[in-house]
């Protein structure tokens, strides 16, 4: 398993890498959205190749990429040119890009450059990884924070390419091109002309949501805009299994803006527990778990990977006691006529499952259809795993449901 993580200078690098990253993102703030470096205003290239020329000396095996995630306007692509040229005179050909119009230019221009595409990217389905593979020659595609696991494998078992999937770090939830916090201190202060190149470069604030007063979210303006962050970090850390279930090739570990210490006990966890698994080891140490969530300023959650926890609570409005559920309808995919469902309790094929809608009404479903999530057929229900039954009309995501007794 890789593990990637990014740098912005020799030290950063060198945490990185001794820490367990087999690839790291180097960064430049003109170039790269969110770097949470001051420094947008360079007008060379010095400090990345110094950067480079550290790694190529101390890490020789470690994989260099440029983090091109910039979302580019016209007037950008003279320096993209310039970057691409002087990364070529460091022997550099890797860059990860979000813009579609960046792609088209690397491809067309520096046909010698791998392109990975980046988290951001709008990229949820089978066809949209087979247009970028197909139109970009995209050797890796991370996959977006909204997608479940078991979209990602259904995804890996359809599309030939490298799949990574950040892993730990803050979730970016909000990316705006205008700079909001910064235009409001302009605005307060009567100097309604922004100008960005006189504007304070980096202004971050923590913001408490009034109807969740325990919740702080993150804001982080720079020159290239305005970034919301949710208020618990991604931490997939107990969910190895689940990863190497759905044959993702790479883990991104994304602890920009937050402390080294962090970003090193992150790497090292990861480390130690990928190599656990396949060795057929795999078991958290609660204080390995404990000492990670020490260094991190917001709490963990596993986001989107497994399901929607939080609309599954919203929504559900029935008189049961949890414990009582055989499992959860996770999501519904009415293309493939298929349901995936988190499961507690052994059923199988000719079994009848009973789901409690939201509208306290239930509806009832025989399974004729049994598989896993790469359609392999299966003669009884996984309890460790995600299971895929035949879909019927009028089921919705986030239910549960209870295996009727014959």
């Amino acid at each position: 398993m890789e593990l990637v993580t990014f740098a912005t200078n020799p030290q950063s690098l060198k945490i990185a890498v001794e820490n367990g990253a087999n690839q790291v993102l180097l960064e430049d703030s003109r170039f790269s959205l969110r770097s949470f470096t001051n420094d947008f205003f360079k007008t060379d290239f010095g400090d990345l190749r110094k950067t480079i020329w550290f790694a190529k000396e101390n890490f020789p095996q470690t994989k260099l990429t440029f983090n091109l995630d910039l979302i580019a306007h016209n007037k950008h692509f003279t320096g993209i040119k310039s970057l691409l040229e002087a990364l070529l005179e460091e022997n550099v050909a890797s860059v990860r890009v979000q813009d579609v119009g960046v792609a088209f230019f690397v491809r067309k221009n520096f046909p010698q450059f791998q392109i990975e595409l980046a988290t951001e990217t709008g990229n949820n389905n089978v066809s949209s990884f087979k247009f970028y593979l197909s139109e970009f020659a995209c050797k890796k595609i991370v996959a977006t924070n909204e997608l479940p696991f078991f979209e990602i494998a259904r995804i890996k078992n359809e599309v030939s390419v490298e799949i990574e999937m950040q892993v730990q770090g803050p979730i970016l939830i909000q990316y705006t091109g205008r700079r909001l916090m910064t235009g409001l201190v302009a605005f307060r202060n009567q100097k309604l002309e922004l100008n960005p190149e006189t504007a304070e470069p980096i202004m971050q604030k923590i913001v408490r949501e009034k109807t969740r007063p325990n919740e702080f979210f993150p804001f982080y303006d720079n020159v290239h805009g305005n970034f919301m962050f949710y208020s618990s970090d991604k931490c997939l850390l107990e969910l190895l299994p689940q990863i190497y279930e759905a044959k993702i090739d790479a883990l991104l570990i994304d602890c920009r803006g937050e402390n080294e210490n962090y970003l090193a006990k992150s790497l090292q966890l990861y480390s130690k527990y990928t190599k656990l698994f396949e060795a057929k080891k795999f078991v958290i140490e609660p204080k390995d778990l404990e000492d990670l969530k020490k260094l991190a300023r917001r709490p963990f959650t596993s986001g989107f990977f497994l399901a929607n926890e939080t609309d599954k609570r919203s929504r559900l409005n029935i008189n049961h006691e949890a414990n009582s559920f055989d499992g959860t309808l996770l999501t519904v995919d009415q293309q493939s006529s298929t349901i995936a469902l988190e499961t507690k309790t052994i059923f199988r094929t000719g079994d009848t499952l009973r789901f409690f809608l939201p509208t306290e009404k239930t509806l009832d479903l025989k399974v004729y259809k049994l598989t896993d999530i790469l359609g392999n057929p299966l003669e009884n229900a996984k309890t460790d795993g995600i299971n895929l039954v035949n879909f019927t009309k009028g089921l919705i995501s986030n239910v549960q449901f209870t295996i009727l007794k014959t």
